[in-house]
């Protein structure tokens, strides 16, 4: 088996096929549903469903900025930067609203792919860091399965959409990793830098900054790569 379908199959379709395969078994029978009724209450789901519907109205109709319009408080209109409008969810909304569905449709199935993608991100996360496929799928499942997910699935769209953060951790960690390695690289080109790195009596070796990131580099898997 190629190593990039392999890598593609285990660390994707599986992890995937997985989570959207217990969210059926958690949300039953909501999915016979899908295509007549909103995966949400009757509260502030209302207002995500707007979202959706605006996002794509003043892309593709109004041609205008989604944050500021006229369709709320006419005819002066207010501002929606400070309104939970949840982009991602309203450009995704875009595509799927061109491939044909329909607004409940295109809403259920952003509901659905942020409850498998959450599973998957954190599954990359726990993969990566523990090395365990099995554990990490484990990972996953507690984290996309979990009683703040599915209570903010009933009203709060833009809280529903969590596949961010365990994205956001693994690149904070790269970034720490890289940074760290400049700045010593940096210093130690310079005469008075290389002194204070090689002598023992070096504060800034010992302060608290330093410290972290010679700890996140050194637990970092990139370091023992290669």
């Amino acid at each position: 088996m190629p190593r990039g379908f392999k890598l593609i199959l285990y660390g994707f379709a599986l992890p995937a096929a997985l989570y959207a395969l217990i969210y059926y078994i958690f949300s039953y029978p909501l999915w016979h549903s899908f295509s007549t009724h909103f995966f949400c209450g009757q509260e502030d789901g209302y207002q995500n469903i707007w979202n959706l519907w605006w996002v794509n109205k003043s892309v593709t109709e109004l041609h205008q900025s989604p944050w500021y319009t006229t369709w709320l408080h006419y005819p002066t209109g207010t501002t929606l930067i400070a309104h939970t409008l949840a982009p991602f969810n309203g450009f995704m909304g875009i595509l799927l609203f061109k491939l044909g569905l329909s607004l409940n449709q295109v809403y259920n199935t952003i509901v659905i792919f942020s409850f498998v993608m959450t599973g998957v991100t954190t599954f990359w996360l726990a993969w990566r860091v523990s090395g365990s496929y099995a554990g990490s799928l484990f990972a996953g499942a507690a984290f996309t399965f979990c009683h703040f997910h599915f209570a903010h699935a009933q009203n709060h769209l833009q809280m529903v959409t969590l596949e961010w953060l365990p994205l956001y951790l693994p690149s904070l960690w790269l970034f720490a990793y890289y940074l760290s390695a400049t700045v010593a690289a940096a210093i130690g080109r310079t005469p008075i830098g290389t002194k204070r790195i090689t002598g023992r009596s070096n504060r800034m070796v010992h302060s608290s900054p330093a410290r972290v990131g010679c700890a996140i580099a050194a637990r970092s898997p990139i370091s023992n790569e290669g």
